[in-house]
């Protein structure tokens, strides 16, 4: 696996036999992390954690916090005293912050190996890195939101990811740190390859399914303590496109569990996945839906030729029972051009599909810390931030698991990097919103935006419609509004096939909608054929 970009803590003990590592040290992987940002009257979440304790068993004797702003300084010290011997040990505290901003955190474990000597180590324990402070935004205001509208992070890994070079965080540490950020709910996204590996050997295949088993109960434990904060199953399952290459796609709340170890490397040269994307989507639960994840990134070289890795074209797009598309990965870069691009092709299509964000986060609630170079380099950088990106989704039912799924059907999601929006197509025959279809042409567009002082004021809106007839997608009513929040009434004579919104804000914090499609008797283009892409 070592030619895949790694996404998550390090693993820094594998390392080929006889082979020589730099990074490798004869004591566990020790880290702390914590949330981005919080919201107001929030305490700050951190996470303590150990890896591979049960290889390099330790005294844990205490674990230091200091926690600055500005010229104010605290030190909450944690005493442990506790022999660590396990493969993974967590806690989380809870850090009471000194005020409004940016707090920095300097978290320092003590500790006593197996010979009795006293160690230390800030932040993190690894090789090469700089072990600077973890940095927390504590907001003044709380992430601007509408009533019936929740945020989620829809691309994650925990630690049943968790193989020769990266882990993530445990299932219960991720909601412990999700909920002050101002999230709702997450996904948890393991891979596929991982999620059917043993327990105590990630390089074999687990008969009983222990990881998986594992992922069900621990979601429905954690979701029966109605903490009004949800988590949702799932995995990130490889699967062959319509070329034969190997693409991921996110598979929500299925319990049956679906193989995919085609870009795995646990097998060399054997590249051959399981399950095509229609097969997957033609097995879904009833509940479940599916989505293509990151479908703008472009698969490295290497990974084209050693593990047959490809990309999502605009023919796997169009799969029937594809409900969505992962455009928005961690950064606005130019792999989200590419899928959006490749997601409005796919509506002038006639397809009806939906978008969410993620951030393919393993963990990395503050930093992003990876291997750069298997067995002697490290790096660091502030990107696939967990919660950075977000989905938000319309529930106007009770918030559980299954509305959450219900609203992923039906098309009610937006993404956004902090601002966020809303409409209706207010008609004399009732009222519609993103997702849904309508065959009224006459109404009046009710519409509202908000933003804040963290995300910036809004500069730009934008109403685009798309025509199936001519192939086009164009802009139809562009507003500045500058201000952190706008509401607007207009008329709208609805005569093409979809309309959608889109706008920014001085900040460069951007939303994005589902359309609101519109039902006709016009042929869309019949050189599509929904049924014949596997």
């Amino acid at each position: 696996m070592f030619f895949f970009p790694i996404f998550g803590y390090a693993e820094i003990h594998y390392r080929f036999k006889y082979f020589f590592s730099y990074l490798k040290t004869k004591e566990p992987e020790i880290l702390a992390d914590a949330p981005y940002r919080i919201e107001p009257n929030q305490k700050i979440p951190v996470l303590f954690l150990l890896k591979d304790s049960d290889s390099y068993p330790i005294t844990l004797t205490k674990i230091s916090v200091e926690i600055t702003l500005g010229e104010s300084k605290k030190v909450e010290v944690f005493y442990f005293n506790e022999k660590i011997n396990s493969q993974f040990w967590w806690k989380v505290e809870d850090i009471e912050p000194l005020g409004i901003g940016k707090h920095f955190l300097n978290v320092t474990f003590h500790w006593e190996n197996s010979q009795g000597k006293s160690q230390k180590a800030t932040n993190d324990n690894y090789k090469g890195l700089s072990n600077s402070p973890l940095e927390t935004f504590v907001a003044e205001e709380n992430l601007p939101k509408f009533e019936d509208f929740y945020f989620g992070e829809c691309h994650c890994h925990t630690n049943l990811t968790s193989d020769q070079v990266e882990y993530g965080a445990p299932i219960e540490a991720s909601k412990l740190l999700s909920k002050p950020i101002g999230l709702d709910f997450y996904t948890t996204t393991d891979h596929s390859y991982d999620l059917d590996d043993k327990w105590e050997n990630y390089l074999e295949t687990s008969p009983t399914l222990e990881k998986w088993k594992f992922l069900q109960n621990e979601v429905t434990r954690l979701n029966s303590q109605n903490d009004n904060f949800v988590v949702v199953r799932g995995e990130e399952a490889t699967c062959e496109n319509s070329l034969g290459k190997n693409v991921h796609l996110l598979v929500y709340g299925n319990q049956k569990f679906f193989y995919g170890s085609g870009d795995s490397a646990e097998k060399w040269f054997q590249t051959d996945s399981e399950n095509s994307i229609s097969q997957i989507l033609q097995n879904l639960e009833s509940k479940s839906v599916a989505f293509a994840a990151h479908p703008g990134c472009e698969a490295p070289t290497l990974e084209k030729l050693l593990i047959n890795r490809g990309e999502w074209n605009l023919d796997d797009f169009c799969t029937e029972g594809l409900n969505g598309v992962q455009i928005l990965n961690g950064t606005l870069d130019h792999s989200f051009e590419v899928g959006k691009k490749r997601w409005i092709q796919s509506l002038l299509k006639g397809k009806k599909i939906s978008i969410i964000a993620g951030n393919d986060a393993h963990g990395n609630f503050n930093r992003f810390r990876q291997v750069s170079f298997p067995f002697f380099k490290m790096t660091e950088h502030n990107e696939q931030i967990f919660g950075k990106v977000k989905t938000f989704l319309k529930i106007r039912d009770y918030f559980s698991e299954d509305s959450i799924l219900e609203a992923f059907k039906l098309g009610k999601t937006g993404l956004s990097t902090g601002v966020i929006a809303d409409f209706e197509f207010l008609t004399e025959n009732g009222n519609f919103t993103f997702g849904d279809t309508t065959t009224e042409t006459k109404g009046t567009i009710s519409f509202t935006a908000k933003s804040s002082k963290e995300f910036g004021m809004i500069t730009k809106i934008t109403m685009l419609s798309g025509n199936y007839t001519t192939q086009d997608e164009h802009a139809i009513k562009e507003i500045a509004p500058n201000s952190y929040f706008f509401a607007d009434r207009f008329d709208l004579d609805f005569q093409e096939d979809y309309i959608r919104f889109e706008g920014e804000t001085e900040s460069g914090s951007i939303f994005m909608l589902t359309p609101l499609y519109r039902e006709n008797c016009e042929t869309i283009d019949e050189e599509v054929d929904f049924e014949g892409f596997s």
